[in-house]
């Protein structure tokens, strides 16, 4: 079973199957000629009770098939079989006859009461018409059935034994009038205030105000501090305004004119979003803020932002390297500590060897072991190393002699005794303390004599160091005396090897702990904590004690700093800043003690050079803002405006729409936002737990083709002149904008309306111009919206648009709309005097927007409006 789409809710689908009677289906169309054809007699063969010799097919035409009930549970779920004639008498079947016999089956079937049908492509059996040819007829012409029926069946399903069958339908279908999906999208109206916006964007015709505050703001004669105010009302298009004005002062100040400043530093501040903060902490933040770091483009910001990717990668990967390189740096030097350690015990074991040979040393040496207690062999060389390295001394001697003689009882009274003599600042190990006190009393006479006897082995052994450094020439045996000062040589060069080795190995593994304290501070959580931690340090406009004094202060600092070096330029680097313009949007989203603080801020910054403010609101906020919290010193003859004009020396008022241009404006929302495809669904055939055998009827299914989403159809030419019309409602660009947005996304809807009722066909109008008329009134006004949709019927009023009969004409009540002299009309009753004018307007913007509507009764009003109603403010 593959899905086709949806037509006005009823499911489209195709399916391969040579017994079209076990279908989930309550009427199954056959065709017939003079007689049944194949198909007709294979089905007719499972109903015992119908004979296809009783079927009287003379009365049949193309337009009138023959509907027969099926007795209960002969055909499965099928209750009715239709017998369509695919031809006219005896003639050949044409396309005409084709079509004309598919959509009265259809709409035989459906009267009957069937909720799902199933229609092959009529003949294409014995009258061999080509299936491409059948299903470019029978596809439009069930779509057609589908439209006009009433009440609607669940689904129609086309069906055919061979795959070519299959193909011929989907290839019908996607290019049947009605069928394809029509393209929606969304159009946003976001701007943001650090990017400038280039005047070949302007739809309105409001580039040539914004180029001409850019040059007066770029100009080297202009006198700064300036304030410019750019009013207009909610959604007039002041952000694009100021975006506008922001990119041709950054083409005046890139141009290399001479009469414009080069250095022209452009900030962009959001009221709204700081409105919930101290506002002149926010706003001196943000200043110093975009001065030290000035925003990117987002084409720069990605080009940075990718360098420096790159660059830390690079950076990674070579203290990676270098820490790999340290690692075994220090491994191969530890090595080398390890073999000048082994070297130098080597050595002086070779030394011990050539003193033994001299009966006088050997005589020497074998007693002062005697007196250290020292029999090993290894410790013996240990210690001798060391006492000709000169690092041996008596803590060290005392703490490797107690090996056996003693044990720990002896040793421990030497500490003892060690510490009653002064001695205990000696380095002994931990361990020394685990003899017992009690013990150590006991044994302080065997451990006197025991440390008198290490003394003197040591006192031995640093003797007879100082006479082997000392006396070797002296010595009577010239052979011995020759192979002891080689051995000296040896471990002097053993033991300074050992000693660069252990340098290099210090040092690298420094170096090793540097390079992973930097390769932490690269990673991601390092570096984000690190960020958390410095700005919850910062002190910058922490406190709110004489915040304004601060801010003023450091105002006027950079102010005399800029100025000085343009006083004292420095040659070759960057030039000083020449004015700083400030942009603050949105200041009609806040609260007035923010619109005041905003004002203040205003009147701060124009006491100093340099700046030049530039403020967009909605001037009737602005004045309201002024009056809620300036209520007593306006309440005598001072007004609110008279505040402000000592504020905003240059106020510019957006135009209104002019005429066309909402045209062009729907246009360029075309162009802005591609049209997305539509996705069809995805074919409800379930994946087989078992492999299929080939050549079976699931098999086969299998093979159905994957079908391509059609490309949605784009907004016609007519749709676009029904939209134009509305120009007299649509004041604003973002009105504009949600108008279009809207339509774009009811056009898309499949579930609402189909492409052959929603849009112009030959044989009748389409209904987006309804749609349009509708949206119109809700964008326009949508409190008015309320009035002309629901107004209930009362007296000699008939009311608002649902409460009418059906069949009145559209004209008649677009008459009622029309304000009498009494100040009534024939929906609201009367009308309040401040509201008629807003009334006069729509009923004028209706009657222009309904001049290119067929006649019409009031029925497609009524069905859309209950889908329109929906994007509407109003709650009712």
């Amino acid at each position: 079973m593959t899905y086709l789409g949806t037509v006005s809710g009823v499911r489209i689908e195709v399916v391969q199957t040579t017994k079209p009677w076990r279908l989930d289906v309550d009427a199954l169309v056959v065709s017939a000629g003079r007689s049944l054809g194949n198909l007709g007699e294979l089905v007719f063969a499972q109903v015992p009770d119908l004979t296809p010799s009783a079927l009287d097919l003379r009365a049949s035409t193309p337009r009138r098939p023959r509907v027969i009930a099926v007795p209960d549970a002969q055909l499965g779920t099928v209750r009715w079989l239709v017998v369509a004639k695919a031809r006219e008498h005896d003639e050949r079947p044409v396309a005409t006859t084709i079509g004309a016999s598919t959509q009265s089956a259809v709409t035989a079937a459906v009267a009957e009461g069937a909720r799902s049908v199933a229609v092959p492509l009529i003949a294409t059996g014995v009258l061999s018409t080509p299936l491409a040819e059948a299903a470019a007829e029978a596809v439009p012409a069930a779509v057609a059935a589908v439209r006009s029926a009433s009440p609607k069946p669940d689904r129609v399903v086309f069906f055919g034994k061979s795959m070519d069958t299959i193909r011929a339908v989907c290839a019908a279908w996607e290019d049947a009038e009605g069928t394809k999906a029509l393209a929606g999208g969304i159009s946003g109206d976001l701007i943001d205030p650090n990017q400038g916006i280039p005047v070949s964007r302007d739809h309105l015709g409001t580039s040539v105000y914004a180029s001409m505050l850019a040059t007066v703001i770029a100009d080297k004669r202009t006198p700064t501090p300036l304030s410019i105010g750019v009013f207009g009302e909610w959604g007039s298009g002041k952000s694009f305004f100021m975006g506008m004005m922001r990119g041709q002062i950054a083409e005046l100040a890139a141009s290399g004119n001479r009469a414009y400043h080069q250095e022209i530093v452009q900030i962009g501040f959001n009221a709204w979003h700081y409105s919930d903060t101290n506002l002149w902490a926010s706003l001196g933040d943000e200043i110093f803020r975009q001065l030290a770091e000035p925003e990117e483009s987002a084409a720069q910001q990605r080009a940075r932002l990718l360098a420096e990717l790159d660059d830390k990668r690079h950076h990674k990967r070579r203290l990676d390297d270098s820490a790999q390189r340290a690692r075994e740096t220090a491994a191969r030097l530890k090595a080398e500590v390890d073999a000048a350690t082994a070297d130098r015990k080597n050595a002086a074991r070779d030394l011990l060897a050539a003193l033994r040979e001299s009966g006088e040393l050997r005589e020497r040496i074998d007693q002062l072991w005697a007196k250290l207690g020292v029999k090993d062999q290894a410790e013996q060389v240990t210690l001798f190393a060391e006492q000709m390295r000169g690092t041996l001394d008596d803590a060290q001697a005392l703490r490797r002699s107690p090996r056996d003689r003693y044990g720990k009882v002896a040793l421990a009274a030497s500490v003892v005794i060690l510490a009653i003599f002064g001695i205990s600042a000696l380095v002994l190990p931990a361990w020394i303390s685990t003899a017992g006190g009690l013990a150590a009393v006991v044994s302080a006479v065997v451990g006197s004599v025991w440390l008198a006897r290490v003394r003197n082995g040591v006192d031995a052994l640093r003797s007879l160091s100082e006479s082997l450094h000392a006396r070797m020439a002296e010595l009577d045996d010239a052979r011995t005396a020759a192979r002891i000062s080689d051995k000296l040589d040896e471990l002097r060069r053993a033991e300074t090897d050992q000693q660069i080795a252990e340098a290099q190995l210090s040092e690298v593994v420094s170096q090793a702990g540097e390079l992973r304290r930097k390769l932490a501070e690269l990673a991601p959580g390092q570096r984000f904590y690190t960020f958390i931690a410095d700005r919850a340090n910062s002190k910058s406009y922490a406190g709110d004690l004489g915040l304004v004094s601060v801010i003023r202060k450091d105002f006027q600092e950079l102010v005399a700093l800029l100025a000085d070096w343009r006083t004292n330029p420095e040659g070759g680097g960057r030039q000083p800043i020449d004015r700083i313009v400030l942009y603050i949007d949105d200041l009609d989203r806040c609260g007035p003690q923010q619109v005041v603080d905003v004002l203040q801020a205003v009147h701060l910054l124009l006491a100093l050079d340099l700046f030049v403010v530039v403020l967009g609101v909605d001037p009737q906020w602005l004045l309201r803002a002024l009056s809620t919290h300036y209520e007593e010193l306006f309440a005598g003859i001072d007004h609110p405006v008279d505040y402000l004009e000592k504020i905003i020396n240059i106020p510019v008022r957006l135009p209104a729409m002019p005429s066309g241009s909402l045209r062009r404006l729907l246009q360029s929302m075309i162009i802005d936002a591609p049209m997305p495809q539509a996705v069809a669904p995805a074919a409800e055939q379930p994946v087989p737990e078992l492999e299929a055998q080939p050549g079976s009827e699931v098999a086969t299914q299998q093979e159905t083709p994957a079908r391509q989403a059609p490309q949605p159809q784009p907004l016609t030419k007519r749709e676009l002149n029904a939209l134009e019309r509305l120009g007299p409602l649509i004041e604003t660009p973002r009105k504009a904008k949600r108008l279009f947005n809207l339509y774009r996304m009811i056009r898309a809807t499949r579930d609402l309306s189909g492409t052959s009722t929603f849009l112009d066909t030959p044989d009748q109008p389409g209904e987006f111009r309804v749609v349009v008329i509708l949206l119109g009134v809700i964008t326009a006004d949508s409190q008015l919206a309320s009035a002309v949709f629901s107004t209930p019927s009362s007296h000699n009023i008939p009311g608002g648009l649902v409460h009418r009969a059906a069949e009145t004409a559209w004209s008649a009540f677009l008459d009622d709309l029309r304000i009498s002299a009494q100040g009534t009309n024939q929906v609201a009753g009367p009308i309040d005097p401040a509201d008629q004018p807003r009334w006069v307007r729509l009923h004028h913007g209706l009657t222009i927007a309904s001049a290119d509507l067929p006649p019409t009764d009031l029925r497609p009003f009524q069905y859309w409006v209950r889908h329109v109603q929906r994007f509407s403010y109003t709650t009712n």
